[in-house]
């Protein structure tokens, strides 16, 4: 692959990978800011429960994402687009599923999200190795 697929995946998941980070750091402080927490009951949106494990999820992925793209590892970029697309899918599935007409802005949003991601994933595989 030349070097503009490359550049194109790394500034791609660089791009998802902020727009995370954006909605999962905050939410550390208060869970229910992030789109996928807010309609939990306070038991459940504390850290120690629901809430911790999302988040935990959530920022390991985005850490992989974003150690990937530093250091530009072919397979690094791919574990972590594979969890952005994997994370927003699967969320987008479920608020299509079991969430309500008002949800269905986040599925819909999850799951373009979880396509970009894909698509970043292929132009990762594609990066040939040293």
């Amino acid at each position: 692959m030349n070097l503009n697929g490359k550049l194109i995946a790394r500034v791609g998941l660089g791009i998802l990978t902020l727009m995370m980070a954006a909605l999962t750091i905050p939410a550390y402080f208060d869970p229910t800011v992030n789109p996928g927490l807010a309609n939990l009951t306070p038991e459940l949106a504390s850290l120690g429960s629901v809430a911790g494990t999302f988040l935990g999820r959530q920022l390991t992925v985005l850490i992989i994402a974003a150690i990937g793209i530093v250091v530009a590892s072919r397979s690094l970029l791919m574990v972590g687009a594979f969890g952005i697309t994997f994370l927003n899918g699967h969320d987008a599935v479920m608020l299509f599923l079991f969430g309500g007409s008002e949800e269905m802005f986040g599925a819909v949003s999850g799951l373009v999200i979880a396509l970009l991601a894909g698509g970043c994933l292929y132009l990762a595989a594609q990066i040939k190795d040293r």
